[in-house]
């Protein structure tokens, strides 16, 4: 047999006889080299899946986009709504969806009864619009039939079935229907937002603000009955497919603050006009930015995984090699070179890598995939990244040099250390002394630049590597703390007549490889440390943003108006414990200068009882505080 026969039979024969050690290297170094290729993964993903799932969860109102097209004098509707969604599509592009187009048609301004102000009424068209209300009696199919909002129908005293002419006209209004908004996300998005079904009951002081009531639901048929203009709206909403990147987002916002620009400067087609509302470039900024924080907040996890891997595996291999010290004596003393034995110490640690890539690599893309089943949004694409391949290429090179290091300690021993039976333990070389210092000094030097940040604003390099730094130092220092206290022990048992303290004591001391398994079990115990911290916050933010939704523990929907909705909680609870009124008001166009923004009113005097208020929104000021700089500065008007 030639020596490389005899090396490599030799190699098979040590895999075989030390089995636990090598099925325990192999599955570290699967593990080790599939959780590099699960890390860069599984950060993208989950970061691109934030970006997705908090677009799908913004308000219709924030992300969409609304046109109106006024049509030419001769104009059909039917022609209009086809332009329309043509025009649409080509100046929003393929961020968004094909529009929903609703054909509007405002009326002459008139009194109504129970409104003090004169109203301004509207008609609206849409495919589907029944649907997507609670409808008491049918929907409008024949001219002249109308379905109106519950509330307006109590104000203005009509029931089903009545006959409505506010105009007095000989075209008059059959109310067949009588409709309540559904509050689901599904209708408000189809209206384009909870605001289209709520009307507004105007105001005489101090200036004349004419009343909106809801939109009267009409068939196509019933606007083209009557002689007032009519204009085409178009709803479109933000396409969030499963696969959206970054730059998709990116090049969206562009081409919307390309199109608020041509707004500005008439230079949109003939005919067309956006409608204030749309801010989605601040909101992509605002989530791109949240993007790159939640994507920070992983890596420590990641790399404190591969890590805790990798220590185990140089344990394991340094086991084994203490184990082989044996067959290098037996190669030495067959007359083998240098470069030999180096071959036959580094043999058996390629073999197991050469086994693992393949099993790490696929295991580590399959993980990825069920993660991103489990718990990301449905259907996200999930490539092999470049990342996770340089990913698994380092972690094949570090084993590889960990390997190097631990067969050039067993080479460099003379043929009498490797022959003895027992390994006598050493005093530590100089640049082992230096490695440990510069690891200690660098985690105290992180903690301190971590602790002295007053103001942190988001996590940086040291907020990563700290929790990292932290487990290997301490585990370190304990690890030698052991030996320490370990080496005081012989000393004092050597004078004692106790056998087994003296024994149990040498071997601690002794078998120092086995001792410092204190470092990667304490980096173990931070990394869950580290993921119940990140439990914790996350579950802290899940609590903020489901206050910020809903305000409450529970929160019901009403149709009364606000005043009313005031009067009914302080009727159910005159005590203020359980119940607050609040509602949005969105001010119309006209009744500002600027852009119009909706306004959050709420009873501020129940405030600080009733509503959720995390610490984190106001740091430093309770929602007593809040609610006394917000609520009314003197007694109410009786």
């Amino acid at each position: 047999m030639t020596r490389f026969g005899w090396l490599l039979a030799t190699c098979l024969r040590g895999l075989r006889a030390r089995w636990v050690l090598s099925i325990g290297s192999l599955l570290l170094t699967v593990i080790a080299i599939g959780s590099a290729v699960v890390g860069p993964s599984y950060q993208q993903n989950a970061a691109d899946s934030f970006v997705i799932a908090q677009l799908r969860a913004q308000p219709w109102i924030n992300t969409g986009l609304t046109y109106d097209y006024s049509p030419a004098t001769d104009e059909s509707v039917d022609h209009a709504i086809t332009t329309a969604l043509d025009e649409t599509s080509r100046e929003s592009g393929s961020g968004y969806l094909v529009g929903r187009p609703f054909v509007w048609q405002p009326l002459g301004q008139v009194s109504l009864p129970g409104v003090l102000a004169p109203a301004i009424p509207r008609l609206v068209s849409v495919t589907g619009a029944c649907d997507h209300v609670q409808l008491q009696g049918h929907c409008p199919t024949n001219p002249g039939e109308i379905a109106i909002l519950r509330a307006d129908a109590d104000t203005y005293g009509v029931t089903l079935g009545d006959t409505f002419n506010p105009y007095r006209s000989d075209k008059p209004f059959t109310i067949v229907g009588i409709y309540r908004p559904t509050g689901s996300a599904v209708d408000d998005e189809f209206w384009g937002g909870s605001q289209a079904l709520q009307s507004s009951p105007g105001a005489t002081m101090p200036r004349l603000v004419p009343a909106r009531p809801a939109p009267w639901i009409t068939p196509q048929a019933g606007i083209e009955l009557r002689p007032e203009h009519w204009y085409i709206g178009v709803n479109q909403s933000l396409a969030t497919p499963p696969g959206l990147t970054v730059a998709d987002l990116d090049t969206i916002s562009r081409r919307v603050t390309a199109i608020g620009a041509a707004q500005e400067h008439n230079t949109l087609p003939r005919g067309l006009s956006l409608e204030s509302g749309n801010v989605l470039p601040d909101t992509a900024a605002r989530l791109i930015d949240r993007r790159g924080v939640s994507r920070s907040t992983v890596e420590p996890a990641v790399l404190s995984l591969v890590l805790v891997a990798l220590v185990l595996l140089s344990r394991l291999l340094a086991a084994a090699m203490t184990l082989r010290r044996g067959e290098l004596a037996l190669a030495s003393l067959r007359g083998y070179s240098r470069r030999q034995l180096w071959f036959l110490g580094m043999l058996e640690p390629l073999v197991i890598l050469a086994a693992a890539v393949p099993l790490g690599v696929v295991l580590g893309y399959v993980a990825s995939r069920l993660l991103a089943r489990r718990w990301l949004v449905p259907h996200l694409p999930v490539p092999f990244i470049a990342e996770s391949g340089l990913a698994a290429l380092g972690v094949v090179v570090v084993t590889a040099i960990v390997a190097a290091v631990v067969v050039r300690d067993a080479v460099s021993e003379p043929l009498s250390a490797q022959i003895a039976g027992v390994r006598r333990p050493t005093r530590a070389g100089r640049a082992v002394v230096v490695v440990r210092l510069a690891l200690v000094a660098l985690a105290a030097a992180a903690l301190v630049t971590a602790a002295s940040r007053s103001h942190p604003q988001k996590p940086d390099a040291t907020d990563l590597f700290l929790p990292i730094l932290l487990a290997v130092a301490s585990g370190l220092l304990v690890g030698l703390l052991v030996l320490g206290v370990a080496g005081l022990w012989v000393r004092w048992s050597r004078r004692r007549r106790a056998l087994s303290s003296y024994v149990a004591s040498r071997t601690v001391r002794r078998r120092h490889e086995g001792t410092m398994v204190i470092l990667p079990v304490t980096a173990a115990l931070t990394v869950a440390v580290f993921a119940v911290g990140v439990s914790l916050a996350a579950s802290t933010w899940r609590a903020s943003a489901a206050a910020t939704e809903v305000g409450a523990p529970l929160s019901y929907r009403t149709n009364l108006p606000l005043s009313r909705a005031v009067g009914l909680t302080r009727q159910l609870d005159p005590q203020g414990r359980w119940l607050m009124a609040a509602g949005e008001d969105i001010p119309n166009a006209d009744e500002v200068e600027s852009i119009p923004l909706p306004r959050i009113v709420v009873d501020a005097t129940r405030l600080a009882r009733v509503a959720s208020w995390p610490s984190q929104w106001t740091p430093g000021r309770s929602a007593a505080d809040i609610a006394k700089e917000i609520g009314p500065r003197g007694p109410p008007i009786m």
